[in-house]
């Protein structure tokens, strides 16, 4: 059996769903600003590959985001503390941490931490021929350790910039080399009408041969103020070929 530090491209970790989408407030309401937004819908990322896909708004203070791919709760002093409902089915316990370090009318800048352990085979259940390179734990426990700087931009009242620079920690106990794998998305997203929005999305992971994959796709957003739904469809493309895969997500805030 292929060793995980020959055969797992990192840029394939680590989620098989998309995680909540990222949201558009009603059209009074600038973007992000979770002041003026009161009770408008705020999601906590962009979603279509949900560790590396991110934006820099967090939820606000005491609301909470319930989805197919994410829980979310908004703390005191700007923090974000969230996990994957999903990857705990798939015996990948996680958690994420997203700290504001910005939150302006128009302009967001957060900052994300995240741990997931692959419990020994959770490959069997976790990854598929959706990912272009499978993940194999070798019977062992594997930490991937994600560490994000994201934005979101507010360029006009209908065009939102979603951006996200990540390095990615994958750590085990041998034969698992410790690696760190950078990658950088993009997701721009376009509102004309109230409740509506389209995605466009492409991001670079990883920069050796072995492990870089591009990825591109785009989605399509349907939301009010307390829930959401997203479809889309994503490309990734790496030294394995090209493979696409349908996306689909819902999300409920309280």
């Amino acid at each position: 059996m292929p060793t995980p530090a020959a055969t797992a491209p990192a840029a394939g970790l680590p989620s098989a769903q998309p995680a909540a989408s990222a949201a558009q407030p009603p059209a009074e309401i600038v973007p992000g600003d979770a002041g003026a937004a009161g009770d408008a819908f705020t999601s906590p990322a962009t979603g279509l590959y949900p560790l590396w896909d991110q934006t820099g708004a967090t939820l606000p203070e005491g609301r909470v985001y319930l989805g197919t791919s994410a829980a979310e709760v908004g703390l005191p002093g700007g923090l974000q503390v969230g996990l994957s409902p999903t990857n705990l089915v798939m015996r990948v316990p996680n958690l994420h941490l997203k700290a504001a370090l910005l939150q302006g009318p128009r302009l967001a800048l957060a900052l994300q931490l995240g741990a997931y352990l692959l419990l020994p085979s959770a490959n069997e259940a976790f990854l598929s021929s959706r990912y272009t390179s499978g993940f194999d734990t070798g019977g062992r426990s594997v930490l991937a350790l994600p560490l994000s700087l994201a934005a979101r931009w507010s360029a006009r009242r209908w065009l939102t910039l979603h951006g996200s620079a990540t390095v990615l920690g994958v750590t085990g106990h041998a034969p698992v080399e410790t690696t760190f794998t950078p990658g950088a998305f993009l997701s721009v997203e376009l509102a004309p009408k109230k409740n509506h929005g389209l995605f466009l999305h492409t991001g670079q992971l990883g920069t050796s041969a072995r492990d870089s994959m591009q990825v591109f796709g785009a989605s399509y957003r349907f939301h009010t103020e307390s829930f959401e739904a997203r479809l889309g469809y994503v490309y990734r493309h790496s030294r394995d070929g090209i493979q696409g895969q349908p996306l689909l997500s819902l999300g409920l805030q309280l």
